[in-house]
């Protein structure tokens, strides 16, 4: 278990306390489970985002493509 501290706009307390209390209820430790969650997902949506990034900037082979030019896709002869 680890020890943050951190300072976050008024506003998003708020909204978060509120969403917080409704899943989990008032008792002790719900925003520590709410912030738990929270971060476990943004972290998981992050990394997934991250290998998307990463794989869009590789070179992708398609396979090899059987016509050269767009005309030949539409070629009916």
């Amino acid at each position: 278990m680890a020890i943050m501290t951190i300072t976050i706009d008024a506003k998003t307390e708020e909204i978060f306390r509120r969403q917080a209390a409704a899943r989990f209820g008032t008792k002790k430790g719900a925003i520590g489970k709410a912030i738990d969650e929270a971060m476990k997902e943004w972290a998981v949506r992050h990394d997934t985002e991250t290998k998307c990034l990463e794989l869009l900037r590789k070179s992708v082979k398609r396979g090899g493509l059987g016509y050269t030019k767009r005309e030949e896709l539409y070629d009916r002869n």
